[in-house]
């Protein structure tokens, strides 16, 4: 696999851990889009096209497998609006809401 993280993009997520807001991260949104959302979907094509053969019903688009920046919290005591990390999910068709696999990167 040729994708990979820049360390550009893993400084953001440390100055995202430490400055948990919404004006940090809107002031970067373009480093996010740029250095993380588009070379995590690129792993996920690649694991996709890995997938493909062996495991077919796992394989959706790549912006359906990735998972969102946004934390919900709606119900937590911990406001903090932003996911510190990236991450993927693959479920099985039909059962998107139940199983799955997923990888980190932080």
């Amino acid at each position: 696999m040729a994708t990979q993280f820049s360390n550009e993009a893993l400084k953001f997520l440390r100055g995202l851990k430490k400055n948990n807001d919404r004006e940090w991260f809107g002031e970067r949104k373009d480093v996010y889009e740029k250095q993380l959302k588009e070379p995590m979907l690129g792993l996920i094509g690649e694991v996709n096209e890995a997938m493909a053969e062996f495991s077919p019903e796992h394989v959706r688009p790549a912006n359906k497998i990735l998972m969102r920046i946004y934390r919900d919290i709606r119900f937590s005591k911990d406001k903090r609006p932003y996911k510190h990390h990236v991450s993927a999910w693959w479920a099985r068709d039909g059962l998107q809401k139940t199983s799955g696999a997923g990888s980190i990167c932080r």
